[in-house]
């Protein structure tokens, strides 16, 4: 476990660095996760947040994120009232997504085409309220011993 919350110091360090690199104004930096149990239990938010603030740097964060959720489904990020409702609740700088990488392997029985489909839609809501928000995709570690069977 330890191996991994390095590796999300390392990915949050880059991700500061590169919000940071553009922000001329003293300005609060607007960030929403969107996203799952990588998101909720690694406290991708609150880490973000406490670096930030040791950089100096204001940032304000929320999220929506919980165990084992996806973008497809029918409570899912893509359909979510809940998701909307965060992508309209401030003017986002940035908003991450982090879908459940399983998804993305088909080994739990999703549609490859379905999942992207699913981000894209989130995606393009995102653009269509903050045209100026950058969207960037956070994909979890791979697993130990390669993908599972299917």
């Amino acid at each position: 476990m330890k191996n991994n919350f390095t590796k999300i110091n390392i990915g949050l360090c880059l991700f500061i660095t590169s919000v940071f690199t553009d922000v001329i104004a003293q300005k609060p930096v607007n960030v929403l996760f969107i996203g799952n149990s990588f998101t909720y239990y690694a406290d991708l938010p609150g880490q973000f947040k406490s670096l930030s603030q040791v950089a100096g740097k204001t940032v304000v964060v929320d999220s929506d994120a919980n165990a084992g959720q996806y973008f497809t489904g029918t409570n899912g990020h893509s359909t979510s009232a809940t998701t909307y409702a965060k992508i309209h609740s401030k003017p986002w700088d940035y908003v991450v997504l982090q879908d459940n990488q399983g998804a993305f392997f088909g080994y739990v029985n999703m549609v490859s085409s379905t999942t992207l489909a699913a981000n894209i839609r989130v995606r393009d809501s995102v653009r269509a309220i903050h045209p100026c928000a950058r969207v960037i995709w956070f994909a979890g570690w791979g697993y130990k011993g390669g993908i599972p069977a299917q």
